[in-house]
């Protein structure tokens, strides 16, 4: 979302923000992830805003967000424009509610494998690091994959593509 806003911000500025709009509006598929996870600028949240605006009933828009609804105002910084904002990503929707362990956490070495020396202690080596971070991913990604799997057919049947 951070990187978004800022091409948004920085079309403004270069006066080539009704093109950038244009073609977030026409794109079969936009995908926001961690939505309210930054602070933004009262600019930034009304662009935002906007792109949301154009493409609310025009187009699919994926959202993903660690936050609860309750807690967007903080970051967008109106009570109004949060209202607004969530008015317009609510109405038509599929919520997929995803639990457990965070995929990202499971398939990332553990912090206690970075190689980085630290108060005299040496860094693991790097194959042992490797090895034991095989073995990890090797534990359980069936399971994850399988729903993983699950989850995209569900998603992709509910965009009208074949699985």
């Amino acid at each position: 979302m951070a990187q978004l806003v800022h091409q948004l911000m920085e079309a403004r500025d270069e006066k080539r923000l009704l093109r950038l709009q244009r073609e977030l509006q026409a794109a079969p598929l936009l995908i926001v992830n961690e939505l309210a996870y930054v602070p933004l600028s009262p600019t930034g949240a009304e662009l935002l805003f906007e792109v949301f605006s154009q493409r609310y009933e025009h187009g699919s828009t994926i959202v993903t967000s660690n936050l609860p609804f309750e807690e967007w105002t903080a970051v967008f910084g109106s009570e109004r424009l949060t209202g607004a904002l969530l008015d317009r990503l609510t109405h038509h929707v599929c919520f997929l509610a995803v639990t457990g362990e965070s995929v990202t956490v499971s398939l990332s070495p553990r912090l206690d494998l970075i190689p980085i020396g630290f108060n005299g202690v040496e860094p693991l080596p790097l194959a042992r690091m490797k090895a034991q971070a095989e073995k990890r991913f090797r534990k359980g990604p069936a399971v994850r994959s399988n729903a993983t799997e699950v989850r995209w057919k569900a998603l992709r049947s509910a965009l009208g593509a074949t699985p």
